[in-house]
């Protein structure tokens, strides 16, 4: 009988036409998303585009975070992690210097107390 954790660990990284990159992580296959499959299967939260693949995540998260549920919060965070979600969040919640910002004010009030909390930046 073959050791399934070490024949995992010996095989190459995959990656399937930006769809899931299949990586192996403690002896387990997960697929991870890409920032353009997400927004694909969320495009009620970018209705005024179609060009999804070209979004840069200034704006993937700003939609994210005034319109997404706390399921796609959370699995944007595991996309881009804690930290690069909390720093594009804090510098985009700081109005401009027209005094323009694009976050609900009960959104910039709730995620500067849970990214004060949880992310070490």
């Amino acid at each position: 009988m073959t050791n399934i954790r070490h024949t995992f660990r010996s095989q190459p990284r995959y990656c399937c036409d930006r769809v899931a990159d299949l990586s192996v992580k403690y002896g387990t296959m997960y697929a991870s998303m890409t920032i353009g499959n997400f927004v694909k299967k969320r495009k009620y939260l970018f209705w005024s585009t179609k060009n999804y693949d070209n979004l840069s995540p200034e704006v993937v998260v700003e939609g994210v975070l005034n319109y997404g549920n706390w399921d796609d919060v959370q699995e944007l965070i595991k996309i881009l992690g804690m930290e690069k979600v909390a720093t594009i969040f804090r510098l985009k919640s700081i109005p401009d210097k027209y005094g323009r910002q694009n976050y609900r004010p009960e959104i910039k009030y709730y995620f500067n107390l849970y990214f004060n909390k949880y992310a070490n930046v």
